[in-house]
């Protein structure tokens, strides 16, 4: 099950909260956005649809290039 990651980091001399997205202790995606219903909703679309974590990265990398 997929779930949404919480991380924080020095942006600019800024620190700003980013989120991930994790798959078990498996895979883990860092810094997918600073913008978490974004993120939240990619979650729920990866597990409704029951997404192979072999193709996480590539899922997210398809979203960013939105």
């Amino acid at each position: 099950m997929y779930a949404v990651t919480r991380e924080k980091e020095v942006i600019e001399s800024m620190e700003v909260v980013v989120y991930g997205i994790r798959y078990a202790d498996t895979y883990t995606v860092h810094n997918v956005s600073t913008d978490k219903s974004a993120v939240e909703n990619l979650v729920n679309d990866f597990n409704k649809y029951n997404l192979d974590p072999i193709h996480l990265y590539d899922a997210v990398e398809d979203f960013l290039e939105q």
